[in-house]
């Protein structure tokens, strides 16, 4: 999650003749799937993932030649059992990818740069890729718009289309102690992080070392000024009723896709007032591991939240 942000950044700010290695393909099951990339530096560093480790050694030496003619290629590794010796079962995939190994231009660099733009303003972006097998070019698009990118697709080209979505954002109500553990595992996934409360003595760094914002103040105040997006999840921890319920009616006017609340099922029908449930609120929140202690219940927390994440994509 986190680490594509990171990856385009060191990109854009490299001054070296560096490689980009994506996932353009796959048929059938894969470490990782279309759109994951590799950037194998001038300098051997790597930054990124493509397979479990099966593939990287190989993606490096093909780059290797890449960087030296300034040309692209693909590489199509099948890894289902008995159909290669070498790509076999035994190194733990079981499908055909395809590996586009590009240079990166300045093109790419000043594209990328404005794919930041776009995601830190939480837009959803298509990425086209034509690639031209006899010139062994590759052209790249980036758009938050589909239809501006039609008239790019060329005939005569290979075409790949990827979508990248931005970061997810949690934002958790409750600042106690329960908190801490959920906050630091969401950050190690790669979700950014917002702790709110309207107790600001309960807002202190040092207990939220990962997270990327805190915010203390009075809690109209605070739900006026949190800003919501459609990719953002949240979940309540504040272990106050009242303020949960005041929490809550503000949260399902914001269309998340993931609210989540701490707390038994009689609990949350109580905080609805035993209305209709929205298919958004998730209660008890977690997946039903049999959770206990704050740690435990973080990982069915962050589970849960990853798999409401990837049914999108």
């Amino acid at each position: 999650m986190r680490q594509r942000d990171q990856l385009f950044q060191r990109i854009c700010t490299s001054q070296t003749q560096d490689v980009l290695a994506t996932i353009v393909n796959v048929e059938g099951s894969a470490y990782v799937r279309e759109g994951s990339m590799l950037l194998i530096q001038e300098n051997g560093e790597r930054f990124g993932m493509i397979s479990g480790g099966c593939l990287e050694e190989d993606v490096v030496m093909q780059a290797e030649e890449v960087r030296r003619q300034q040309r692209a290629i693909i590489c199509t590794y099948n890894m289902r059992e008995n159909e290669d010796p070498i790509w076999g079962e035994e190194v733990g995939c079981g499908g055909v990818i395809s590996v586009l190994i590009e240079p990166v231009t300045e093109q790419l660099k000043d594209s990328l740069l404005n794919v930041q733009h776009w995601l830190r303003k939480r837009q959803t972006v298509v990425h086209v890729k034509n690639w031209c097998p006899n010139e062994k070019l590759v052209e790249n698009f980036f758009s938050p718009r589909v239809d501006q990118l039609e008239n790019r697709i060329e005939l005569g080209k290979d075409v790949y289309k990827m979508i990248i979505r931005p970061t997810p954002h949690l934002i958790i109500f409750g600042a106690g102690q329960d908190v801490q553990p959920l906050v630091s595992f969401a950050a190690d996934m790669g979700f950014y992080v917002t702790v709110c409360d309207w107790r600001e003595g309960f807002i202190k760094r040092e207990q939220f070392l990962k997270a990327d914002y805190l915010f203390g103040q009075h809690l109209p105040s605070l739900l006026k000024e949190t800003m919501f997006q459609s990719y953002d999840f949240s979940i309540i921890m504040t272990h106050n009723f009242q303020k949960d319920q005041e929490i809550l009616q503000h949260l399902l006017q914001q269309n998340l896709p993931y609210i989540g609340i701490l707390g038994t099922k009689k609990r949350t029908k109580r905080l609805i007032n035993d209305n209709q449930i929205p298919k958004n609120l998730h209660f008890p929140v977690g997946l039903p591991i049999g959770a206990k202690g704050p740690e435990e219940i973080a990982i069915s927390i962050l589970a849960e939240l990853i798999q409401e994440w990837r049914k999108n994509g």
